[in-house]
């Protein structure tokens, strides 16, 4: 059974994306409507660094574990009740051991995998700073730096009803340095 919310309650997300980290610090109202107290991001090219490897990505698990760091600390003066850590493409692509360091670093990140974020797409283009209301059967596609996610269905009474979804490893970075190659295998 779901006890009714009786006040406001203030939340904020922090996502580690594979071209930026953002922030969304939010009030949701007894009706269930969000309203935005403060946003931000970082660009971080975690995408372009995994590709590259080395101390490039070394150097990049610091820099996100510092912004993380900041933006818990930037939505905590907000007196938000949970700050929710979750991470996308980039970090699912990350070997262990740096995944380990990423961890150290922000203990309470949460990997979502490929099924959730397409989930979130869908709830997010079909219902967006809203409660969720029902829906009729919607296509999303979700263009990332890291990966696409393509997502078909609807919001219920009960949630969302996700019908089939396909989440490839094909984001902007990874087109980028394909058309790269390309154009240099045209020049030669």
């Amino acid at each position: 059974m779901t006890v009714p919310q009786t006040t406001p309650q203030r939340v904020a997300t922090i996502e580690v994306g594979s071209r930026a980290i953002r922030l969304l610090v939010a009030e949701i109202t007894v009706a269930g409507k969000l309203i935005v107290l403060n946003s931000d991001w970082r660009e971080t090219a975690l995408a372009a660094a995994l590709s590259a490897g080395g101390t490039m990505l070394d150097g990049k698990i610091i820099e996100i574990v510092q912004i993380a760091r900041a933006f818990e600390e930037k939505s905590r003066s907000f007196q938000v009740r949970r700050v929710c850590v979750f991470a996308t493409e980039a970090v699912r692509q990350m070997s262990p051991v740096n995944l380990g360091v990423l961890h150290d670093g922000i203990p309470h990140l949460e990997v979502i995998d490929r099924k959730t974020e397409a989930c979130c797409a869908l709830l997010g283009a079909v219902s967006p700073f809203e409660r969720p209301q029902r829906s009729e059967d919607s296509f999303v596609i979700d263009q990332g730096s890291g990966s696409m996610e393509l997502a078909v269905g609807r919001i219920e009474d009960s949630g969302v009803n996700l019908l089939a979804y396909k989440s490839y490893r094909l984001g902007t970075q990874e087109l980028v340095e394909e058309i790269g190659r390309v154009s240099c295998r045209e020049r030669v």
